[in-house]
């Protein structure tokens, strides 16, 4: 694609574009502020009322459901998006076919689900963490897949709606539940599956659609088809996002999982509350332009988005970097700050590249169909990813999972960038994000001169923390990061 036009094109622009833009992003926006407010809420107070030991779990838990979720559901919900906007598409048959590749997805879980736990019983994962986590991996796949519904049938403010319920629904129903059972980490994640089934009956549209056996099965075979390539994508994203909390709570403890745990959530929500409205946004329009040949309007679309993940993602990285200790301090409380303090910088890294490869350059391969060469990309970063954290996990404790998560989604950009081009060359400006970034590291160099002891504090408390904790538990290693 060429750059746009600089000499007429932004100024020849109607006036109503950019309220457009806004007015396109605004529901998405506030349920993704929502949600990851909430999220930020659920970090404050579980790390108190579970304590470093029992939010580890929780999160390790979460986590897991996480990466089967992206790996089995999350793909249906592209098939979605992608049928939808084909031209004469049957609502009722699409919905039975997506109910059916939903049934087929749930016995995979059931057969894969008992595997991925006995990885977490070292860690000291119980039956009715496994039953829990299990409970919440089916609900809010299904809930994922109504939401998806909700898009493409331009419903944005009941997508608003139900993912609010959802978020905040848990955690009311987490507080509630541990005043009945104190300190007992499966607590929350029954509360987070009950507050998904009831945001789910707020979106009846996909499971209320008439019957449509003619077809259906061939269609949910085509869906599965479109999505199965998708699912080794987003499971291989998943475990690049989400396997280092496992690969923590297996060989450096719960505790530890719980203090990267913390870091990884505020890093993580951050960019989601401040990226992802847009790209989210707009994907409808941007499968349906790419399906009418429309290629004027998906490269304004993809320009648009690419403006919007520089000129807030740069700032929000050189943000966590200059104010690691403080938030640290605020979500984990004075037992996990410093070791979660120590790994925020290496994260918020981590968390822009993921956002520019998944919410940007990862396009290419979508609109072209061309998902298998996105699996190659974070199939070779995850593999990379996951050998380093074996080897490097159990000698250095939680850090150098923050190590290879920069280097892993730094592997999955560069071979996104270079490969995807051969199918769709997508639009971003170096130029932008190069003066973006000198800004940034101007403005985090001014602080760290000015407030030295911020800056540094929090890298050099780190050792002193493992250190301490492993002399207090007479443990050299397994116990790093308490």
């Amino acid at each position: 694609m060429s750059r746009p036009d600089r000499t007429g094109a932004a100024t020849s622009a109607p006036a109503w574009r950019g309220a457009g833009a806004v007015a396109e992003a605004l529901p998405f926006a506030l349920a993704t502020g929502a949600a990851g407010l909430a999220s930020i809420a659920s970090v404050v107070l579980l790390t108190r009322l579970l304590g470093a030991q029992g939010y580890g779990l929780y999160a390790s838990l979460l986590a897991l459901a996480l990466i089967l979720q992206n790996g089995v559901f999350f793909c249906l919900q592209t098939s979605i998006v992608r049928f939808h906007a084909r031209a004469g598409a049957d609502p009722a048959q699409l919905a039975t076919a997506v109910r059916l590749a939903f049934l087929a997805g749930c016995g995979l879980v059931a057969l894969v689900w008992p595997l991925a736990v006995a990885a977490l019983a070292r860690a000291g994962v119980t039956l009715d963490l496994a039953a829990a986590g299990l409970a919440l991996l089916v609900v809010r796949g299904w809930l994922g897949l109504a939401q998806a519904w909700n898009r493409v049938e331009a419903r944005p403010w009941r997508y608003f709606a139900l993912e609010a319920l959802q978020a905040w629904g848990a955690l009311a129903l987490a507080l509630l539940a541990l005043q009945l059972w104190p300190h007992q980490p499966a607590a929350p994640l029954w509360a987070a599956a009950a507050a998904a089934a009831a945001a789910s009956l707020g979106a009846p549209s996909l499971l209320l659609q008439p019957m449509r056996t003619a077809g259906s099965g061939a269609l949910a075979r085509e869906l599965v088809g479109y999505g199965l390539p998708l699912a080794f994508v987003y499971l291989a994203g998943g475990a690049l996002a989400l396997s280092d909390r496992v690969l923590i709570a297996r060989f450096d403890g719960a505790a530890a999982a719980g203090a990267y745990a913390v870091a990884y959530a505020l890093t993580d929500r951050a960019f989601g509350l401040a990226l992802m409205p847009l790209p989210v946004a707009v994907k409808p329009r941007l499968f349906a332009a790419a399906e009418a040949r429309d290629a004027e309007t998906v490269r304004r679309l993809l320009e648009r988005s690419a403006r919007w993940l520089i000129l807030l993602g740069f700032p929000i990285a050189a943000a966590f970097v200059v104010l690691r200790m403080p938030l640290a301090r605020l979500a984990g409380g004075p037992d996990l700050a410093a070791p979660a303090a120590a790994v925020i910088p290496l994260l918020a890294i981590g968390a822009l590249l993921s956002s520019l490869l998944q919410l940007h350059f990862a396009v290419a391969f979508q609109l072209r169909r061309r998902t298998m060469g996105m699996l190659a990309c974070l199939g070779i970063a995850a593999a990379a990813n996951l050998g380093a954290n074996l080897v490097l996990i159990p000698r250095f404790g939680m850090i150098a999972a923050a190590w290879t998560t920069v280097g892993g989604y730094a592997i999955a950009l560069l071979l996104a960038v270079v490969t995807g081009r051969r199918h769709f060359r997508i639009p971003f400006s170096p130029k932008l994000a190069f003066a973006t970034a000198f800004l940034c590291a101007l403005g985090i160099a001014a602080f760290e001169r000015a407030a030295p002891l911020g800056a540094t504090g929090a890298m050099s408390a780190f050792p002193l923390s493992i250190h301490s904790s492993g002399s207090q538990n007479g443990s050299s290693g397994t116990e790093r990061g308490r």
